[in-house]
C-alpha cells in the first residue's frame, strides 16, 4: 500500500523557527529554532534538513501548511514569501492555519474536557492579542473572536482565569506561546481540508492589527 504523501509544515510566527515534515502523529520530522530575528537566515536550511531527514521528495509533498497570524509581522511575511515561493516552484498548494487554534490546539492536550483558558500574546508594550478557548472532546471550541484589547485588561484577568502566550504568564501548567511545528499539521489535517489554496498569489498573513511603517523623524 503507497503511503500517504507528507506535508511540508512551516512556523514563523514568533520568537521560534521551525519546520516539519508530518506523515502521521506517528511519523513526522521537527526541527525548531527558538531565537528571535533567525528567520531570513536559518529558515530555507531548516527546511532542507527537514525534507533531507524524513526522506521526502519535495515534489511529492502534498501541500504546505504555515501559522499564518497573528504573529510577529516580519516572521509571518518572511514564512509565506518562502511558503510561496517554495509551493510555486513544485505546484504545490498552500494552507494557512490560524496561529491561535494551533496553539490552542497543543494546549488542549495538557488540560481537562471543559476547561476554559485564554491565548495572550503581545501586539505591543501596550495591547495584547487575545482569544478565550474551551477544551472539548473534540480538541476546542472558540469562546470569544480573537481581538486586540489594552494590556491592563489582561491584567485583570491574571490570577482568576487560566492565561497562556507571552502576554501573561500565570499558569502552571507550561508557557506555550507560538505553536509547534507539529501542531499546525494536526490542525491542517484535522479543519484545513477545505482551506487549502491552490491560487495563493495575492494571499496575504493575518495581521490583525495594520502594519505601519516608521519613518525617522525630522530633527
Amino acid at each position: 500500500m503507497e503511503e500517504d504523501k507528507p506535508i511540508l509544515v512551516v512556523e514563523t510566527s514568533g520568537k521560534q523557527c521551525g519546520a516539519a515534515i508530518y506523515y502521521s502523529d506517528e511519523k513526522y520530522y521537527e526541527i525548531s529554532i527558538n531565537n528571535k530575528n533567525i528567520h531570513s537566515e536559518k529558515l530555507f536550511d531548516i527546511i532542507d534538513f527537514v525534507i533531507t531527514s524524513s526522506g521526502a521528495v519535495a515534489n511529492k509533498i502534498d501541500y504546505i501548511a504555515f501559522s499564518n497570524g497573528p504573529g510577529s509581522f516580519t516572521g509571518l511575511r518572511i514564512g509565506l514569501s518562502a511558503v510561496k515561493g517554495m509551493a510555486a516552484g513544485l505546484n504545490i498548494p498552500i494552507l494557512p492555519v490560524p496561529t491561535f487554534e494551533a496553539i490552542a490546539l497543543e494546549i488542549s492536550c495538557y488540560l481537562p474536557l471543559d476547561a476554559e483558558y485564554y491565548v495572550a500574546n503581545k501586539v505591543n508594550t501596550d495591547e495584547v492579542y487575545l482569544q478565550k478557548f474551551k477544551k472539548t472532546e473534540d480538541n476546542f471550541i472558540t469562546i470569544d473572536p480573537l481581538k486586540i484589547v489594552p494590556l491592563t485588561e489582561v491584567k485583570k484577568l491574571s490570577g482568576r482565569e487560566l492565561i497562556f502566550g507571552n502576554a501573561v504568564i500565570d499558569n502552571k501548567i507550561r508557557d506555550i506561546s507560538f505553536p509547534k511545528p507539529l501542531y499546525i499539521a494536526k490542525w491542517a489535517k484535522l479543519f484545513g481540508k477545505e482551506k487549502i489554496l491552490k491560487e495563493f498569489d495575492y494571499f496575504e498573513p493575518d495581521y490583525i492589527k495594520e502594519f505601519l511603517i516608521k519613518g525617522a523623524k525630522n530633527v
